[in-house]
């Protein structure tokens, strides 16, 4: 590999960085690690393009760790509904009050280890982006980019890392990182890479092969189960009958239509108006609407005309818009 890979890389990067709304650009101040923490959390399992919006509306609303901190978790976890992943929410409120509890946010990998949420890729990203400190952010972008540049089928974490350290320059830690995570995202991609337009090209294994796809190896998948649920929609006076999930567990803390237990064996006996099918990371759920005379749990009624408001996650609220359907083609 050449010397100036990094220097390639970076360079690439001044040309080419995408704006985002945490980040500072090339050879800027570092950015806010409050708005860098808060973005790789709301990144994880969820795209740039559906982030930006909402990272925008959170800051406005809290636009600092201490306000975020002082916030209700009821409000914080309606704010997030529709990005998933529901523990992740659970984690930044008892982050935010730590690092808060703390005076400010921790400036290195290992420390940052230690906050609630916070796993090795997101330390590593906000103390090389935030604090400039020399670390390896390993997420499955740079995975791929690191297998391909070697030549890896089968990469392990610990041997990425290492040779991600082995890239980084001297004082560059967070523009590296960021080049890092831009080249996977946007041209070192799963399928079809976009080789021609790389800056690495030149040194990359993978693209001499002439067969880039091929690294890494694919991971075999496991086979999800399926799981079979009820959700009672109850209406009076132009209100509905709401829920709110356990704190622990699937959907935790989140409002909800009331209903059943999920289990694995269909639901038998009822007259549903309609079903949602939802994926999570280990089952996947049919989640049958039933209609309901009386309420069912402890809740609250939530009038209609504010039910977007209720902080709903993507299930229920795909759960409720076939109620209404419903009742719309009933008039």
């Amino acid at each position: 590999m050449t010397a100036n890979a990094a220097a390639l890389l970076l360079q690439h990067y001044v040309d080419n960085f995408r704006r985002l709304p945490w980040r500072s650009a090339p050879g800027e101040a570092p950015p806010d690690p409050y708005r860098v923490w808060l973005s790789e959390v709301m990144l994880q399992q969820t795209t740039v393009a559906a982030v930006t919006p909402r990272f925008e509306r959170f800051v406005g609303r809290w636009p600092t760790i201490e306000a975020l901190a002082a916030a209700r978790d009821e409000e914080v976890l309606s704010e997030w509904a529709g990005l998933g992943y529901y523990a992740r929410a659970r984690n930044l409120i008892a982050c935010a009050r730590e690092v808060a509890s703390l005076g400010a946010f921790p400036t290195s990998a290992a420390a940052l280890r230690k906050l609630p949420g916070v796993g090795d890729y997101t330390s590593a990203a906000i103390a090389a982006i935030a604090f400039g400190r020399k670390a390896a952010a390993v997420d499955t972008n740079v995975q791929r980019v690191i297998a391909r540049l070697h030549g890896i089928r089968e990469p392990a974490r610990e041997q990425v890392a290492s040779l991600v350290m082995d890239m980084l320059p001297d004082g560059r830690a967070g523009d590296f990182t960021q080049a890092m995570m831009d080249l996977g995202a946007t041209i070192c991609r799963p399928r079809a890479a976009r080789c021609g337009e790389c800056p690495l090209r030149q040194d990359c294994i993978a693209f001499r092969s002439g067969e880039p796809d091929r690294y890494p190896a694919p991971k075999r998948r496991r086979e999800r189960p399926h799981r079979f649920g009820l959700a009672y929609w109850t209406e009076r006076d132009d209100a509905v009958w709401l829920v709110r999930r356990p704190s622990k567990g699937v959907l935790g803390g989140m409002a909800a239509l009331p209903g059943s237990e999920w289990g694995e064996a269909p639901v038998q006996g009822t007259s549903a108006i309609g079903t949602v099918r939802h994926v999570f990371t280990h089952f996947s759920l049919d989640l049958h609407v039933v209609r309901r005379s009386e309420p069912f749990g402890e809740g609250w009624w939530q009038p209609m005309s504010e039910l977007q408001r209720a902080g709903l996650p993507t299930l229920y609220r795909r759960a409720a818009e076939i109620a209404l359907e419903e009742q719309r083609h009933a008039a």
